[in-house]
């Protein structure tokens, strides 16, 4: 069944380290669906329906800002955006985890 949703569209949304965005077996962050569904009446005319966030609106107006002003045509994402190298990593003396960017120099 295929997702009633569009991909975030914020610049950035595929780069921010959080929980669920993070993919565990492929080591891989993912940029989180849109927060709304297309058909939803609700959200018929807000921003909701192609970002996940206000975070992630304000990072695509900022990278957008001039292609807007000069009428220049922005793309449309359409596949989710991903990024790599990642690990979770326990912090011991808090007993939690985070997610850090794996150090490609380090592994020669």
């Amino acid at each position: 069944m295929a997702v009633n949703k569009h991909y975030c569209q914020g610049t950035n949304c595929h780069t921010n380290t959080t929980q669920d965005r993070f993919q565990k077996s492929t080591g891989m962050l993912r940029g989180r669906y849109a927060y709304a569904t297309f058909n939803n009446q609700r959200f018929v005319n807000d921003n909701f329906i192609i970002f996940c966030s206000n975070g992630c609106l304000i990072d695509w107006v900022n990278e957008h800002t001039q292609d807007i002003i000069n009428q220049r045509p922005i793309n449309f994402i359409t596949q989710r955006r991903t990024s790599e190298g990642y690990e979770k990593v326990k912090d011991n003396h808090w007993n939690s985890h985070s997610i850090q960017k794996i150090n490609q120099n380090s592994q020669e």
